[in-house]
Formats: structure tokens, C-alpha cells, sequence
């Protein structure tokens, strides 16, 4: 089966009114605040934000939404963001979004839905780089991905499953991904994911889409081979691709 290391041999190593509300910071940090706004729909949705160091208003950054695993609480986003994303991000110029679940819901099974309600309060905040967002995630976080991207295809920059497929109802809906990066991680001994990101993959590359496979040869379902920096170094290839 056909897997390409493009790109990542490096890693060895709209409708602005939409938000009903301002946002109300819980944590006060330097780096790190949560959030919260209402939807449209009237739900509450909290989130993290992580900006970098210097923020000039008028120069545009790229945005990463990076969605938590599992049950997609804000204590996995806590841990998401220390793990994947806040050390290289700062430095790296990037801001950095990652949305909690509300109860009894994920950003696969519902909550997808008040993800635009986010970027309207980001874009109405700061410049997005390229008008569109990258999106990013673990396991669930990489389920997720997949559905915003497929649902608002046109919002969507890139996306980094790490691990991440769509689930049935997404899988159909791929070509919609044509114009749109993707960069799958998997470790060799996640069998159960290595099995649907194989399928997804030959999907995708039978469709045209610009997607790299990357097996992660001593990883199980949690990639640890990779640094905060590697994962950015995806990102910032694919934004010199644009």
C-alpha cells in the first residue's frame, strides 16, 4: 500500500454578529486564557486561547484550531495544549484555539456546529492569515477535524489528524477536501486507527487531495515522537504552500 514521508522527513526529531456576547476570561496568563461566548444556537462554548508573545494589531497570523481527544473536556484540552502545541506556538507566531466540548456532545457528534460561532470571534478579534483556519488534532481531535473540514470546507487551510479519520458519514464526503492539505499521523501500533487512516488515505489520494501518511514507527495510539516544534513544522509547510 502506497505511503509517502513527503514533507515530513523533518520531523525525526461569516457573519461577525453571530456571537451574541463578549467573551468572559476565566484564567488570567500571560500565554494561556479560557473564554467563553454564546452561540447561535444558544449554547455556551469555552475554549482556550493561546496568543503569541508579541501581538502587533495590525499583522496577520495563522490560526490553528486544535481539538482534544476523548471526551473532549477542558481538562484534555489543558492537557492537549501542554503536550502538542503551547511551547512551539508562542515563539512560532501562531495563535492557537482549542474549543471544549459541551456535556454530552463532541465536535463530531453536534458541537461541530457552533465551531463557526469561534472563528467569527477570532476574525472579528485579530487577522487571520489567508482568511482560513488550520485545524488539528488527537484521536477524537482528529475525528473532528475531519468534520469541520468537511462541513465548512471553505474556512478550512489545512488539517493534521494525529491520529484522526472521518468516521461514515464524513468518509462520503472527502472530495470536498480537494483544495485542502491534509498530513495523517499514525503510530505502528494503533491498529485500530492504521486501519481506517489507510482506507482514508487511498480515499484521498484516488480523489486528487494533496495528502502525506506519516506511520510513526515506535508510537502507539499517543505520538510522543514528535516536539511541539515538529508539529509546527507541518503547519508552516503548508502555509508556504498556499
Amino acid at each position: 500500500m502506497k505511503k509517502t514521508l513527503q514533507l515530513l522527513l523533518s520531523l525525526i526529531i461569516p457573519i461577525l454578529g453571530c456571537v451574541t456576547n463578549p467573551e468572559i476570561p476565566l484564567e488570567e496568563n500571560p500565554f494561556i486564557s479560557f473564554h467563553r461566548i454564546e452561540t447561535r444556537d444558544g449554547r455556551t462554548l469555552e475554549f482556550a486561547l493561546v496568543l503569541p508573545e508579541v501581538l502587533k494589531e495590525d499583522q496577520s497570523y495563522p490560526v490553528l484550531l486544535a481539538f482534544p481527544s476523548g471526551e473532549q473536556t477542558r481538562l484534555l484540552v489543558e492537557a492537549g495544549l501542554e503536550m502538542y502545541w503551547v511551547e512551539a506556538s508562542i515563539r512560532r507566531n501562531w495563535i492557537v484555539a482549542s474549543p471544549v466540548a459541551p456535556d454530552n456532545s463532541s465536535f463530531y457528534s453536534g458541537a461541530e456546529t457552533m465551531i463557526p460561532d469561534l472563528m467569527n470571534w477570532i476574525e472579528a478579534r485579530y487577522l487571520v492569515e489567508g482568511g482560513k483556519f488550520h485545524m488539528a488534532g488527537a484521536s477524537a481531535g482528529g475525528i473532528s477535524s475531519f468534520r469541520i473540514a468537511v462541513e465548512y470546507p471553505d474556512r478550512c487551510m489545512s488539517i493534521m489528524p494525529m491520529p484522526g479519520y472521518p468516521i461514515e458519514g464524513d468518509f462520503n464526503l472527502l472530495e470536498r477536501l480537494v483544495d485542502i492539505p491534509v498530513a495523517m499521523f499514525v503510530g505502528y501500533f494503533d491498529a485500530d486507527f492504521m486501519t481506517e487512516m489507510d482506507r482514508t488515505y487511498e480515499r484521498l489520494d484516488s480523489l486528487g487531495v494533496q495528502v502525506t501518511y506519516n506511520v510513526r514507527p515506535t508510537d502507539s495510539h499517543v505520538i510522543s515522537s514528535v516536539s511541539s516544534d515538529g508539529w509546527f513544522n507541518v503547519l508552516d509547510d503548508f502555509r508556504l504552500e498556499q
